[in-house]
């Protein structure tokens, strides 16, 4: 299953997408994101944000979450297939990349979750290869979500541990010391990132600096973050062959 993510009135990115898919090897359909406002069963807490993440998100980076959330939620349903490809709608796909070969690449090494775009190649091991293409694991977060393949039952196990809107969805998938789903991508990327003004991303700027200092009470958290993402990544080191 292969999902584009885009606001139902983007015009020109929806434009841009149908073309960059014109050729790809795989059926695709968009998925109407939705807004800070729209219906979930997702809660939102402010002081929970705070707590937890440091700062309230952003109206943008509310609804993106969402739509990531609901994207997964649509596809857990479908018993007719067991990955998701999930596209955002300002990236440029390369339809020469072997998607189903990857697909069955990692599955095999039983890794249930795979980005394939990054912002920041951080702290990153190459653990395998994929033809040319380097299988690297990120020892911390990369941050973007532009681009990723996830199996079903991985999908069900975001879903059953995301109740609240906390932080943004590429920060939810980095912490793999909660949820046990190390950081992987592939690089050279198939997908890459268009150069475009992000409404979400200005609005996230703007929002890390109006803030005078970073809440006292995220201090528990974030050392509680720090002591477990370096005990997983010790772990995985010690494991590894």
């Amino acid at each position: 299953m292969v999902r584009v993510i885009s606001l139902k009135d983007s015009a020109e990115r929806r434009q841009h997408m149908a073309r960059t898919m014109s050729d790809f090897p795989l059926s695709w359909a968009f998925f109407d994101a939705c807004s800070d406002q729209s219906p979930s069963h997702l809660r939102v807490d402010k002081n929970k944000q705070i707590r937890e993440f440091g700062r309230i998100l952003t109206p943008p980076e509310i609804g993106c979450t969402k739509s990531h959330y609901h994207v997964l939620d649509s596809f857990a349903e479908d018993e007719n297939a067991e990955w998701l490809l999930v596209l955002e709608d300002d990236v440029t796909v390369d339809s020469g990349f072997d998607y189903v070969g990857f697909v069955n690449f990692i599955a095999k090494r039983q890794i249930s979750h795979a980005r394939l775009f990054v912002k920041y190649f951080r702290n990153g091991t190459i653990i395998d290869w994929f033809g040319s293409f380097q299988l690297v694991r990120m020892g911390k977060d990369p941050f973007g979500a532009q681009a990723y393949f996830i199996s079903r039952e991985a999908a069900r196990q975001f879903q059953r541990k995301i109740t609240h809107v906390v932080r943004p969805m590429d920060d939810e998938y980095a912490r793999y010391w909660a949820d046990g789903f190390p950081i992987h991508t592939i690089f050279p990327f198939p997908v890459l990132e268009r150069t475009l003004a992000s409404t979400q991303e200005t609005a996230r700027r703007s929002e890390i600096d109006s803030r005078s200092s970073r809440p006292q009470r995220r201090s528990l958290s974030r050392w509680h973050d720090a002591v477990a993402r370096r005990m997983a990544h010790l772990l995985y080191k010690m494991r590894r062959p």
